[in-house]
């Protein structure tokens, strides 16, 4: 009686369910590729419990398991490589940081009393300072909080 299903067109009805879809076919069925009907059927003769059937459909949803175990651990090496990328930067922009600070501690202080002939000199050491304070406040420091927070997201 399967073997003479096994022949039978995938028309409309009754027919559809009870007929033996090819291996073709379940592959459409599992990757969503059929329209409803055909959809219908097949969950219909899987549910009637064809072996054959379902052996076809165990394998390919272990398949599909496989790929989705593979994607996942992928993403995760690729976390794990973001993490461990934006940590390094994070400790550069230390560096940087600890360098600036050096840069800032060997100028002189910033005067604020000099004679008028100084002025040049003066405006030139204070928007020195004014630089690297808006560099540490507004750029390096943030950026290092901002790499560590992000990082510590990957974890």
């Amino acid at each position: 009686m399967q073997g003479s299903r096994q022949g039978r067109s995938w028309g409309l009805g009754r027919e559809l369910w009870l007929a033996h879809p090819r291996p073709v076919q379940l592959q459409r069925f599992m990757g969503g590729g059929l329209q409803r009907l055909q959809r219908v059927a097949i969950v219909r003769h899987l549910l009637a419990g064809c072996p054959q059937c379902v052996c076809v459909t165990r394998r390919l949803w272990n398949l599909a398991e496989e790929r989705a175990e593979r994607e996942a651990s992928t993403v995760t090496d690729a976390e794990a490589f973001a993490r461990i990328q934006l940590e390094e930067i994070e400790r550069e922009l230390q560096r940087i940081r600890y360098r600036m600070l050096g840069v800032q501690s060997t100028l002189p202080p910033s005067p604020v009393d000099r004679d008028s002939a100084d002025v040049e000199r003066l405006d030139d050491l204070s928007q020195l300072h004014a630089v690297i304070r808006c560099v540490l406040q507004d750029a390096i420091e943030p950026a290092i909080e901002d790499l560590r927070e992000l990082a510590q997201e990957f974890v």
